[in-house]
């Protein structure tokens, strides 16, 4: 009887555990021209010929969540106090592809016991519920804010670049995106990305599963539009016409990749 209770006991306990070891981790990595990126050196050539290089890499991203199957799974959304209403809130996620140390991936607990992820949801950027001025409270993300005579909030991506110019010298081209402006209106440029997961059939109990996102930067220079970083030497803040040309490549600049192994 003894022998019997422990056998349940430990059936149980594998039970539970098949139900609470599943974690999905989303994860993003930086590739440029089909290879990991490499920062401040002359590595890179664009569809016209142009040498740069990449300095930084800042953006956010926001509502995340993971198609499991079948059914949509967000990261819990929190309540937040702003200027005393009390909205709903969920923090936006923010990355430095310099920034060893920062994390670099978001995580879900899965607690089923067969698991089968279909596609991968984010919006890149910062919604306008979500893109409030002076919200983040981070100090290091007070660099990321966005002027208010340009709409508010914060950048959703900075994306600094130097480059050899037509005249054979060194330019620089700082790709930054937000809130856009349109006459007397603010336009809000953030925009989703939804990517298929395939053979994703994962059953072990004490398996995770990791899903990685490669942001392909070439592409927001070429996948639909071709940007001569020459044209804008000044920025392109403000400048509504050439962040829609970029954003509209950006919807083509993300791909997806994954592997499990077995957790320690």
């Amino acid at each position: 009887m003894k022998r019997f209770c422990c056998s349940v006991i430990f059936s149980l306990l594998l039970t539970a555990l098949s139900f609470s070891q599943k974690r999905v981790f989303v994860e993003f990595e930086y590739y440029c021209n089909g290879q990991p990126l490499q920062t401040n050196k002359y590595f890179y050539v664009n569809s016209l010929g142009t040498s740069y290089q990449i300095n930084d890499l800042q953006f956010f991203i926001s509502n995340v969540a993971v198609c499991i199957n079948g059914a949509w799974t967000q990261k819990s959304v929190q309540f937040k106090d702003f200027d005393g209403i009390t909205k709903q809130y969920c923090e936006p996620y923010y990355f430095d592809a310099e920034d060893t140390l920062k994390q670099n991936y978001i995580s879900f607990e899965v607690k089923k016991r067969k698991l089968k992820i279909d596609s991968i949801r984010f919006t890149f950027g910062i919604p306008k519920n979500l893109n409030i001025p002076y919200s983040l409270t981070d100090s290091e993300l007070a660099r990321m804010y966005w002027p208010e005579a340009l709409g508010g909030g914060y950048h959703y991506m900075k994306l600094n670049i130097k480059f050899i110019d037509n005249q054979e010298l060194v330019s620089l081209f700082n790709c930054h995106l937000g809130r856009g402006v349109v006459g007397d209106n603010f336009v809000d440029n953030d925009f989703t990305v939804t990517l298929p997961v395939e053979h994703t059939d994962f059953n072990k109990p004490n398996n995770d599963f990791h899903v990685k996102i490669r942001m392909n930067i070439d592409k927001w220079f070429s996948a639909t539009n071709t940007i001569d970083f020459n044209l804008y030497t000044k920025g392109i803040m403000g400048n509504q016409e050439a962040m829609g040309r970029i954003i509209e490549n950006g919807k083509n600049a993300f791909s997806v990749y994954q592997e499990s192994y077995k957790a320690d």
